[in-house]
């Protein structure tokens, strides 16, 4: 028994030293991105339009931080390592918001507060957000349902969806990024557009 005393002394220290060096979980190391966009020109605030920009609701299947890849159809996958710098609804939301502040169509641009305060609300549904690399040249593809609503009680003015895809060089995460942001880019001109033909469809609320 004294001869067992040491060795069993000498295996319990080897398997805590074990356990302290391989068994030790190594630090995970995320990429993040944000998606930029930049308008043209800034045009001043005038009008009575005032609108509210709340929050996007993003599909599901896209919803998380991680990045979304299609490499089959019907295959998709999440990139754990790398992700968007905020929740992807909230991202596309506030880039939205800054876009139209800088459009010259509203006084205002908010993205909460009384509904009352305000002419016209814009909602929308971002239906697709993922890179597909199904063919030998990936692209980006971005897509959003818009609800328009405003007048007495805020009636539907109408609904729009939008689709953009864009070419990628290369499979690497931060070109994907920079792939969404000229689609958001691109989406963000249209709806400008489409606003600035609409307007007379919202007159101001009389609250």
């Amino acid at each position: 028994m004294r001869r067992l005393l040491p060795l069993t002394m000498i295996l319990a220290a080897g398997l805590v030293s074990f356990g302290c060096g391989s068994f030790s979980k190594p630090d995970l190391e995320k990429n993040r991105f944000a998606l930029e966009v930049r308008r043209p020109r800034r045009v001043p605030a005038r009008g009575e339009r005032r609108l509210l920009v709340p929050a996007f609701h993003v599909d599901v299947a896209f919803a998380g931080r991680g990045f979304v890849y299609r490499s089959a159809p019907g295959e998709y996958r999440t990139d754990f390592y790398n992700e968007f710098f905020a929740p992807p609804g909230d991202m596309i939301a506030a880039l939205t918001r800054r876009w139209l502040a800088g459009s010259g169509l509203f006084a205002s641009v908010s993205a909460g507060g009384s509904r009352e305060s305000v002419t016209e609300i814009l909602e929308a549904d971002v239906t697709a957000l993922y890179g597909d690399y199904t063919e030998t040249r990936g692209q980006a593809v971005f897509e959003i349902r818009v609800t328009r609503l405003g007048g007495e009680g805020m009636q539907l003015l109408g609904q729009k969806e939008y689709a953009f895809e864009e070419p990628l060089e290369d499979d690497e995460p931060s070109t994907l990024a920079a792939g969404w942001s000229a689609c958001l880019g691109r989406f963000l001109a249209a709806l400008e557009e489409d606003l600035r033909r609409g307007g007379e469809e919202a007159p101001a609320s009389g609250s």
